[in-house]
């Protein structure tokens, strides 16, 4: 047995080491313990830099993309007047068509052209597969715009509206030989001219200029041509577009439905809900322009669904989609009309289609088609509505 003094000294030296040993563990953290914290802040640190960092980049690509698409609007449009020269083909044998031939004005102090609208030409190209940039002046056949739409966003009010242009409106088109120099003017279907001037970047340029001058002069400020499998694609990425088929529609496409019956549209049927139509039907052309307006109503609205969303999406679909679409927008300015889109308003009541009536004709060869010929008060009417205002009252 130990002596008595040894026993206590010997306990109060335990006491000691113990005491000791807590001091040791609250002055200094085991190294595995502050690697693990060290984790732990990176894990919890990283998304939240990486989110700001992918917010600060949109911010600027919109900020950028803003300031280049309005360096490309041009002067503003003076007030449309009817066209002095009557159409041709519309003003014969059309009740009241003298109108076509007089020049009027509203005067020019009751309105102002909307200088903050931005407005895109959106082609629908008759293509499938990947589009080139590069025009191919030796294939006239390099597709042609089976739909033609111009979106005009007031980034001022926050209104939008589109306008659909029936894709044989009849027209003067540029004609080009196979090393791209100008030979003729040619009176025809607007949607030759995409092929006429051998398609690619130059061919969405020359139906920009036409789609300019049916709409009186009114500047576009950029364009994208889409493939028929671009448009899929595009409703694949937003999870389809729900529409609801009309007895039209069905007979038209010649889909065993039911009028009433709903159809998601992606890049399984997309090419035929948009494309077919009964050829030699009358009117076919305009019956199915009705149609594509609604699915890009419908897109639109899919794509509005989440605002917050729409740069980031929007920059996703100009990646996914560059190869099958021609377009003089890039990524900055992608984003910039996806941020304003988010902010915008598209009434039912913004969606226009330009009016005329059809014409069957035969050419040279004997073959008939369906053209249509604009009604030029009409379209005056809706370039006024759309693109211009009431002037603010002048004070004193």
């Amino acid at each position: 047995m130990l002596p008595l003094h040894k026993l206590k000294r010997h306990k109060s030296t335990h006491t000691v080491n113990i005491l000791n040993s807590e001091q040791l563990k609250n002055e200094n953290p085991p190294k595995k313990r502050r690697r693990w914290l060290k984790i732990l802040l990176v894990i919890l640190c990283v998304p939240s830099l990486l989110l700001l960092a992918g917010v600060g980049v949109l911010a600027w690509m919109y900020q950028s993309g803003g300031r280049s698409l309005r360096e490309r609007g041009g002067p503003a449009p003076k007030v449309p007047v009817l066209h002095a020269e009557p159409i041709p083909g519309f003003a014969e044998g059309k009740e009241g068509a003298e109108v076509s031939a007089k020049e009027e004005s509203v005067p020019e102090e009751l309105l102002e052209y909307r200088e903050e609208a931005i407005n895109i030409l959106l082609l629908g190209v008759d293509k499938r597969g990947k589009l080139s940039a590069e025009p191919d002046f030796s294939d006239h056949l390099a597709g042609q715009a089976d739909a033609v739409f111009v979106i005009s966003l007031d980034t001022a009010s926050k209104e939008a509206s589109v306008i659909a242009v029936p894709r044989n409106s009849m027209v003067n088109l540029e004609i080009f030989g196979t090393d791209g120099t100008p030979q003729e003017e040619y009176f025809n279907a607007l949607c030759l001219q995409y092929g006429f001037a051998g398609g690619g970047s130059f061919g969405m340029l020359k139906t920009k200029e036409r789609v300019s001058e049916i709409l009186y002069g009114i500047p576009i400020h950029a364009s994208c041509a889409l493939g028929m499998d671009a448009i899929g694609k595009a409703a694949d990425i937003v999870g389809g577009v729900e529409v609801e088929l009309s007895e039209t529609d069905i007979r038209e496409l010649g889909w065993k439905n039911s009028p009433g019956d709903h159809v998601t549209i992606d890049s399984r049927n997309a090419y035929a809900y948009l494309h077919d139509r009964i050829v030699e039907e009358d009117g076919s052309p305009t019956i199915r322009l009705t149609r594509q307006k609604n699915f890009l109503k419908l897109l639109l609205d899919k794509l509005m669904e989440k605002p917050e969303n729409l740069p980031g999406l929007a920059l996703t679909l100009y990646q996914e989609l560059s190869p099958y679409l021609v377009t003089d927008l890039n990524a900055d300015e992608t984003v910039y009309l996806a941020g304003e889109l988010a902010q915008c308003r598209f009434a039912d009541s913004a969606f226009y289609q330009l009016e005329g009536r059809n014409l069957v004709e035969s050419n040279e060869e004997g073959k008939s088609f369906d053209n249509f010929y604009l009604d030029p008060e009409s379209v005056r009417q809706t370039v006024m509505r759309v693109f211009y205002r009431r002037a603010e009252e002048q004070t004193g």
